[in-house]
């Protein structure tokens, strides 16, 4: 058992009828409140072989991320909140039948933070939920002979940050199991695969590049900056001006993402003030 996933693995060479338990024990500020048990009956069978003698081999799913350390691929990955994470799972199997027709693939996900319809992104408990389909709106299970596709989109948000919940922390990693199985009679070949994702407020984020600060004639302080690398949702730009070049400056406006233009009306500018910089920061 992945003490972090909670994903189970077994290799049984025996066929037969078995019955697994498992216990969730819950705790609130340390006591135990509840515990469930789940009785899992898995029906383990001798399966025919494929034409030729082979054996019927389940699809492989892709990992769709690379670890920055190794550079190797993986199914886990990180990003800061407010930021839309997409990328594609892709599996396929190359079995053939022996009259040469290739095997369905079929494709499912689950998870705690997708949306219940895998389409409305306010159907969870923590929306923005994440969605699921196969590129043409097609939500799962959704099947393709040889490969199959699907691609999975979530915007995070600050409620997606560890939280304070009075006696500990709620965890900012997310699970999302991925299932790929083929049509195979009398059972089918099924490969399980936990995606992870970890959602972090960023400590520090680049300074804007502020463009221009135009001064009309009634006074008032226009400036436009580009976004840089890393804004999202959930940045604020922060406004910042002072009448000596070297300081001290003092806050003058807060800006939302994505806005990159911002106004300061004449009488909210201090007399004297003719320099300015910019900020930026996550809102959690």
């Amino acid at each position: 058992m992945d003490t972090v996933t909670g994903e189970i693995a077994y290799n049984s060479t025996t066929s037969g009828n078995f019955v697994t338990v498992v216990r969730i024990d819950a705790y609130k500020c340390g006591q135990l409140v509840s515990q469930i048990f789940r009785e899992i009956q898995a029906v383990l069978i001798a399966c025919p072989t494929l034409s030729g003698g082979t054996n019927n081999i389940p699809p492989t799913i892709t990992p769709p991320f690379t670890d920055p350390i190794t550079g190797l691929p993986s199914y886990s990955t990180t990003v800061a909140a407010g930021a839309t994470i997409s990328f594609q799972i892709h599996s396929e199997d190359f079995d053939v039948y022996p009259n040469g027709q290739p095997q369905d693939i079929s494709l499912e996900i689950s998870g705690g933070q997708m949306a219940g319809d895998f389409v409305t992104i306010s159907d969870c408990a923590n929306p923005p939920c994440a969605t699921f389909d196969n590129g043409a709106g097609l939500t799962p299970p959704f099947s393709n002979p040889t490969f199959v596709d699907g691609f999975f989109n979530w915007t995070t948000a600050c409620s997606h940050v560890t939280a304070n919940a009075g006696c500990g922390n709620t965890s900012n990693l997310y699970t999302f199991a991925i299932k790929a199985y083929d049509d195979f009679c009398p059972a089918p070949a099924i490969t399980l695969a936990t995606i992870s994702i970890e959602v972090t407020a960023a400590s520090t984020l680049p300074e804007p590049d502020l463009q221009c600060a135009f001064l009309d004639g009634n006074g008032d302080l226009t400036l436009d900056w580009n976004e840089s690398f890393g804004a999202n949702a959930s940045t604020v730009y922060h406004i910042f001006g002072s009448d000596n070049i070297g300081g001290p400056y003092t806050l003058i406006a807060d800006v939302n993402y994505p806005d990159t233009m911002y106004t300061i009306d004449s009488v909210n500018i201090p007399n004297g003030y003719q320099f300015y910089f910019m900020t930026q920061s996550l809102m959690c």
